[in-house]
């Protein structure tokens, strides 16, 4: 079975935990991402009701914006799929809110991923598709 999505805008990456009165806890900008990944997982996934139980592949493919201040050139070469990127966010913080946003959605636990796929191109438009298998 697989369920796979895109989310539309600029992925957020996994941000570090904050301390405030004595207590830990996670910036809102972070929650709400991995509550976006957790609602269209389960937009996608209508026909089931998630939470696989057995081994689960992951797969993430982030799209960033090019910049608009490049040259047409350069535009060119990046949407072509020449040019590597190397901005933020961070591919491996946005695979964590990912993983983060689909546990206990798609998964009980991220112990249960035994496959992880990740890679950044140049797009159009900032977004996100990612992919959630587990074999039947």
């Amino acid at each position: 079975m697989k369920v796979t999505f895109f989310m539309k805008g600029k992925p957020v990456a996994k941000e570090r935990p904050r301390f405030a009165a004595g207590r830990v806890y996670t910036p809102a900008r972070t929650l709400h991402f991995e509550e976006d990944v957790a609602n269209e997982f389960l937009d996608a996934a209508k026909f089931n009701n998630g939470l696989y139980e057995g081994p689960v592949s992951v797969a993430i493919t982030v799209y960033h914006k090019v910049p608009a201040s490049w040259p047409k050139w350069k535009r060119r070469e990046a949407l072509m799929g020449k040019l590597h990127v190397t901005s933020r966010p961070d591919l491996d913080n946005v695979l964590k809110s990912v993983m983060d946003g689909l546990s206990g959605v798609a998964y009980k636990s991220d112990k249960q991923v035994d496959y992880i796929s990740a890679s950044r191109e140049y797009s159009i438009e900032w977004g996100l598709t990612v992919t959630v298998e587990v074999e039947e």
